[in-house]
């Protein structure tokens, strides 16, 4: 809400980030299908430890993520909550961060 007679700020910076993390959302997508394929075989080599099942379900529920965080982004940007659609749209990427620990710790 803005005081009456006071020019409201930019929201341009906001509209930036949000189509700029959509975009990389999207592409971060496309390596997502190269593990979801790795991890649907990890499930079926005969030894699943509970860190497997871990892995598995957080490289399955990932597209969910990503299009949650979409949708709930623009609808925080639509109610004027900017920070919160920043904070949201920038969901996505505990993924692949989470993944790249991962492999790299394993």
């Amino acid at each position: 809400m803005t005081v009456p007679g006071t020019k409201p700020g930019s929201r341009r910076g906001v509209l930036i980030w949000l189509v700029i993390s959509q975009i990389l959302a999207v592409g971060s997508l496309i390596p997502w299908l190269g593990f979801a394929y790795y991890t649907y075989h990890l499930l079926f080599n005969g030894v699943t430890a509970a860190w497997d099942a871990i892995f598995v379900g957080f490289t399955l529920a990932y597209p969910v993520v990503v299009i949650g965080s979409a949708i709930l982004a623009w609808l925080f940007y639509r109610a004027h909550k900017d920070r919160l659609a920043v904070i949201v749209s920038s969901i996505f990427l505990v993924g692949p961060i989470f993944f790249f620990v991962t492999v790299y710790a394993t």
